[in-house]
């Protein structure tokens, strides 16, 4: 049972990012991670206290993992922040076709 309980997918037991989880967070705190589909979405408490939604992925053609800076919170809602998350996968999905095309 111990062993079984190893390999399941540690997304599982995470919740996603609510408000008062962002609010809560102190700085130099670790990094906070959405779930679901908004995978990919994280946020980052620096030195200062400033709040930063990033989007973290691993690029297909450099094979390497990017960042891009989202906003800053509370500038930007986190309702906000997936909004743009989701527009940012539908980009970079549709450039990754046009490349794949590209290449054949």
């Amino acid at each position: 049972m111990i062993l079984w309980l190893a390999f399941i997918d540690q997304n599982l037991f995470t919740k996603p990012l609510s408000t008062k989880t962002i609010n809560t967070m102190k700085p130099k705190s670790k990094d906070r991670s959405d779930t679901g589909g908004n995978t990919g979405l994280r946020v980052f408490c620096g030195a200062t206290g400033i709040k930063t939604f990033i989007y973290q992925y691993s690029s297909p053609v450099a094979h390497k993992l990017v960042q891009i800076k989202i906003g800053n919170f509370p500038q930007i809602s986190l309702s906000e922040a997936r909004v743009k998350l989701q527009e940012l996968k539908q980009f970079f999905c549709i450039t990754k076709s046009i490349c794949s095309d590209l290449l054949l």
